[in-house]
């Protein structure tokens, strides 16, 4: 899990650093939704692995912007290759028709989980009847 983590926020720190706007640990905090202790765990781990860097900022002494180091940059690079490789394989023999309607079928889809409520998801999983697929929602 702690690695899935990283990765999002990984991207994160990239999409931000690509904007050329700073990203503060209270940033990743609001974006994922998570605690400070958290974060922190998580950032100190991708500094100590030479994923990024903390810098003070002159504005205030407690805030630390983060950077990704060129190891990061290298690492994404090749996440990129790898990913282009993955999508080439999936969509292998399919139209871009059928390409754009598998993905129009699964915003659909997205949509209408995101529709049930926390409660209603409590529910399906206490229902002895409900499917497996159910469950995992």
């Amino acid at each position: 899990m702690e690695s899935q983590v990283s990765r999002c926020l990984f991207y994160f720190i990239f999409m931000k650093n690509l904007g050329k706007r700073p990203v503060y640990a209270k940033d990743i905090e609001l974006e994922f939704d998570m605690r400070g202790a958290s974060v922190t765990g998580i950032l100190q781990l991708m500094e100590k692995n030479g994923l990024l860097k903390r810098q003070g900022t002159s504005d205030d002494g407690r805030l630390k912007n983060i950077v990704l180091t060129e190891k990061a940059e290298e690492a994404r690079k090749k996440v990129g290759k790898e990913v282009t490789r993955v999508e080439t394989t999936l969509v292998k023999g399919l139209s871009k028709e059928e390409v754009e309607l598998f993905f129009m079928v699964m915003e659909k889809m997205s949509k209408n989980l995101s529709e049930i409520s926390e409660k209603e998801r409590e529910e399906l999983k206490d229902d002895k009847k409900t499917s497996k697929l159910c469950k995992r929602i």
